[in-house]
């Protein structure tokens, strides 16, 4: 007997599970993520790669505040779906008609079909959203906050590597298959988390006792009302308001520089099947990059400094970035994506690993009610905004500035981002200090990884 459950208690080690069922599940919400993660960075570049190809670059901007708006309008139905039907036969249902709309996607864009390149960049960005939230909350509704602080380690290096693998077809890929025929693989990972999330449900029941048992609470608010109590939970706290300010200008410098990365990117490469290889290549890169430094970096510097370091390293490389690309002019033109891409890289890197980490770091002092309303509020509200209002001024300017003036200008905000942050930073470690303090461990886990 010692030599069959040898093997067993070795994996579940690894894993940090406690027993073979909980094992089970870990394994599978790591392939389950891997599997959504995959299927996006497949999808990711060739959303790009057609828009810049069969569109001009001046239509991008009207594009971010559309896809902003229907991403908004989406999470909040899909937080009210959510609230009247099972997760476990949500996600299944959900993953079945994303691999539909990819193929009938395929389908549109192979026919050259009127506004396909425009709704392809809408719909990836919606099931981004749709696709991890569903993950996430089928994770949730199975596993305990106690186990997730155990799991979602493991579970969460199954998405970053999920994004590497993505990200590298579609880099070696695009040229031999073509673009537009890349979808047929997103399509295909789809059927994969059909068949995952089908079974880590079913391990789920089996703990539980059944379909109709019920999951483990985690103090989430649920129902109508949930997306206007974090509203208020902002409004009356001016310590969610600067994480909510961090989050908006982050988000603002951020598509400016992605603005002008595109610009360079359309000038310098001119085949599609071309742009989305660059891109698949660029985005394996940069997830490389953030898997190694969430692995050597985040838990040393946030166990010694908290927050601070994740939050001012990428106010750093931002301004940094800023100042070359924006006030570079002729140089930044001349190099294009030589100078743009080892640039941009460590950025999306920064943002991914070290600065998430921290600003999930932030909402640990806080109350499961005040995680659970306020959070879901900032990180879509917060985020569509800095989209929003970086669409804004792009169209209003385009005509006027270029998209170098644009990102030298966002300097400025990044400064402010670092100033609101310090200041976040200390109010951190007020609460952190204050007898009683703090959310369940590993409470924001479970969002570090979102590509």
């Amino acid at each position: 007997m010692e030599s069959v459950t040898a093997p067993r208690r070795w994996w579940w080690k690894l894993l940090r599970a406690r027993d073979a069922g909980e094992a089970r599940r870990a394994l599978l919400a790591a392939g389950l993520f891997f599997s959504v993660l995959c299927g996006y960075l497949v999808v990711k570049p060739v959303r790009d790669a057609l828009f810049l190809h069969r569109r001009p670059i001046d239509k991008l901007p009207a594009f971010y505040l559309i896809t902003a708006a229907v991403v908004f309008v989406a999470g909040y139905l899909v937080n009210r779906a959510a609230a009247r039907w099972p997760q476990r036969t949500l996600a299944v249902r959900a993953y079945a008609v994303f691999g539909g709309v990819f193929l009938g996607f395929r389908a549109w864009l192979g026919a050259d079909l009127r506004y396909g390149p425009e709704l392809f960049m809408v719909w990836v960005s919606v099931f981004n959203l749709l696709a991890v939230y569903f993950f996430w909350s089928l994770a949730n509704d199975l596993f305990t906050p106690e186990a997730a602080a155990r799991l979602y380690g493991p579970v969460g290096t199954g998405g970053v590597l999920g994004s590497i693998v993505g990200a590298t077809l579609a880099g070696g890929l695009a040229e031999r298959l073509g673009s537009v025929n890349l979808i047929y693989v997103a399509a295909g990972f789809q059927g994969v988390c059909v068949l995952v999330a089908a079974r880590l449900g079913a391990a789920g029941e089996a703990r539980s006792g059944g379909a109709d048992a019920p999951a483990p609470t985690r103090g989430e608010p649920h129902g109508r009302d949930a997306g206007w109590d974090g509203l208020r939970a902002v409004g009356r706290s001016p310590y969610l308001r600067d994480i909510c300010a961090i989050v908006v200008l982050v988000t603002f410098a951020g598509t400016f520089l992605d603005f002008q990365f595109k610009d360079i990117l359309k000038r310098a490469i001119t085949a599609e099947d071309q742009k989305t290889s660059f891109l698949g290549w660029y985005f394996a890169v940069q997830n490389t990059l953030t898997f190694l430094l969430q692995a050597v970096a985040v838990a040393p510097l946030s166990r010694r400094w908290g927050p601070l370091p994740g939050l001012a390293a990428l106010v750093g490389m931002q301004a940094l970035t800023a100042l070359l690309l924006g006030g570079g002019g002729v140089l930044g033109l001349t190099l294009g994506l030589a100078l743009a891409a080892p640039l941009t890289l460590p950025v999306g890197a920064l943002f991914y690993s070290l600065h998430q980490s921290a600003k999930e770091l932030l909402y640990t002092p806080l109350s499961a009610n005040e995680i659970y309303s306020a959070k879901v509020y900032v990180d879509t509200f917060g985020f569509r905004l800095g989209d929003a209002c970086t669409a804004l001024l792009l169209i209003a300017g385009l005509g006027v500035v270029t998209p170098a003036g644009f990102v030298l200008a966002s300097v400025p905000f990044i400064l402010l981002r670092g100033w609101v942050s310090l200041r976040a930073c200390r109010a951190y470690r007020a609460l952190t200090a204050a007898p009683g303090a703090g959310g369940s461990p590993g409470s924001g886990a479970e969002f570090k990884v979102s590509q």
